[in-house]
C-alpha cells in the first residue's frame, strides 16, 4: 500500500506538527489549505501542497488523487465546518479504498455547544458512509499562546468560571497518536479513541502552576468572546461578519461555565505507549521558552 495521505486545514495547529512527523515516517504529504502561499507547508515537509475550498466536493476530489490516507481536521467555530467534513466524507466514498482519519472533539455529543453538535453530526455521517474510517477525539488543545499573556503579564484571561476546568491534549502527544494510526491503517479501522493528556484541571489549579514554575502571583481575568476576537482579528474585527464565529465560542463558554469537560487519559497513554504530557510538565516546558 502506498503511504500517500492528504492532510486538510494543513496549516492549522495540528498541519504545522503533523507534516514533518508525517514525512519522517515515510509518507509523501499532500497538504490542502485556503488560503494561498505553499512555502511554509513545503519547508514543512509536504511534498505538495493543494489550494482549494474544502467544502467544494470538487476540490476535494482533485485533492484526494492519488492517496491512500486522507487526515480531515475541520477548523472549529468555522460556518462552513459542516460542509467541509460532509464534502471530505462524499468525495472520499467517490474516491473508494481510502482510510478516513477525522480529527473530531471529546463528548461531541454535548450538543449545546455549537462546534461540538456540528462535528457529532461529521461523526454519524462518517459512520454510516461505509468508509474505513478512525476518528480522533481530543479535548482542548495545550497551546502556548494561552500561557504567554500570564507569564508576560501576570493575568491569565478565561472564557468562563475559573472554578470549572478541561481535560487538555498536548498537540505533540496527539499528532505521534495520528502517524501510528496512518502507519498501522487496518488497525485501527471503525475505531474511536478519546485522547487527552491531561485530566480536568480548574483554571484556579492551572494559575498556581504558572504560579509555582514563574514565582510570581498570576491573577485570573473572565473576558467576553467578543473581546478574546478582537485580539484574535485585530483591526479587521467586524461582528457583523464573525456572527457565527461569536455565537459557536459563547455556545462554549456557556457550557463550560455550568460543567467540567471532563477526560480520561488511559488510551493517550496505551496508544502512546509512556505517559503523556502533564499541564504540569507542559506550563514548565513553555516557560523555559519563554524565560530564554
Amino acid at each position: 500500500m502506498q503511504k500517500k495521505i492528504l492532510v486538510t486545514a494543513a496549516g492549522g495547529n495540528q498541519g504545522r506538527i503533523l507534516i514533518p512527523k508525517l514525512a519522517k515516517a515515510g509518507f509523501t504529504v499532500r497538504a490542502m489549505r485556503f488560503s494561498r502561499g505553499t512555502a511554509e507547508l513545503l519547508a514543512l515537509g509536504a511534498s505538495d501542497v493543494v489550494i482549494g475550498d474544502a467544502s467544494n466536493p470538487n476540490d476535494v476530489e482533485k485533492a484526494m488523487e492519488g492517496v491512500s490516507t486522507i487526515y480531515h481536521v475541520g477548523p472549529t467555530a468555522h460556518p462552513h465546518e459542516k460542509a467541509m467534513g460532509l464534502a471530505v466524507i462524499e468525495a472520499a466514498q467517490k474516491a473508494g479504498d481510502k482510510h478516513l482519519i477525522y480529527s473530531s472533539t471529546m463528548h461531541a455529543a454535548t450538543s449545546e455547544m455549537v462546534p461540538h453538535r456540528v462535528k457529532n453530526a461529521i461523526e454519524e455521517q462518517l459512520i454510516q458512509s461505509g468508509l474505513n474510517f478512525t476518528i480522533l477525539k481530543p479535548s482542548g488543545y495545550m497551546v502556548p499562546g494561552f500561557l504567554k499573556s500570564a507569564f508576560a503579564t501576570g493575568t491569565l484571561h478565561v472564557l468562563f468560571d475559573p472554578d470549572r476546568g478541561q481535560a487538555k491534549t498536548n498537540l505533540d502527544d496527539f499528532t505521534d497518536v495520528a502517524v501510528k494510526i496512518a502507519s498501522e491503517r487496518e488497525r485501527h479501522f471503525a475505531a474511536s479513541y478519546e485522547l487527552n493528556s491531561d485530566v480536568c484541571r480548574s483554571i484556579h489549579e492551572i494559575a498556581r502552576m504558572i504560579s509555582e514554575v514563574t514565582k510570581k502571583d498570576i491573577n485570573i481575568r473572565h473576558i467576553g468572546v467578543e473581546q478574546l476576537l478582537r485580539v484574535k482579528y485585530g483591526s479587521s474585527f467586524d461582528p457583523n461578519k464573525l456572527r457565527y464565529e461569536i455565537d459557536a465560542f459563547q455556545s462554549m463558554a456557556t457550557w463550560c461555565d455550568k460543567h467540567d469537560l471532563v477526560g480520561n487519559t488511559n488510551v493517550m497513554a496505551w496508544m502512546l505507549n509512556r505517559n503523556p504530557m502533564t499541564m504540569a510538565a507542559y506550563i514548565k516546558q513553555q516557560w523555559e521558552i519563554f524565560a530564554r
